[in-house]
């Protein structure tokens, strides 16, 4: 009863025929990205994984939110989540509206990880926060 799926509202009569594939695919530029279509998630020599450009990107390439800041709160988004630290960043962190977005300083090349210089901050423990 409950895993049946209801539609907000009924399909247009355009799209009560078409398979769902190609709504899929007519649709695309609207459904949510984890990243942008230049960058990836791969194995990283640094650590773990790591967020990898796909293809060249240029210095000054604002690539999209990594984490958003509410209250007390901070939500990272899949970029801001596999983003490894490097004495020689590629990237940088820009704070706007209580969300930090993803810059490039360097041209990276298709292929290159994208690298931040991590800050230091004090880890509150979750018992203090109320």
């Amino acid at each position: 009863m409950f895993n049946k799926f209801i539609p907000l509202k009924p399909p247009s009569v355009k799209d009560r025929f078409v398979p769902f594939a190609a709504q899929i695919k007519r649709n695309k530029d609207k459904m949510y990205k984890p990243l942008p279509n230049n960058l990836t998630i791969k194995d990283s020599s640094i650590h773990g994984l790591g967020v990898v450009a796909t293809e060249n990107i240029d210095k000054n390439t604002n690539l999209g939110l990594t984490h958003l800041l509410l209250g007390k709160k901070i939500f990272r988004t899949p970029l801001g989540g596999f983003i490894n630290h490097s004495d020689d960043p590629n990237c940088k962190k820009l704070e706007q509206n209580n969300e930090c977005y993803l810059h490039t300083i360097k041209n990276i090349k298709k292929n290159e990880e994208l690298t931040v210089s991590y800050t230091l901050y004090n880890v509150i423990a979750e018992e203090s926060l109320g």
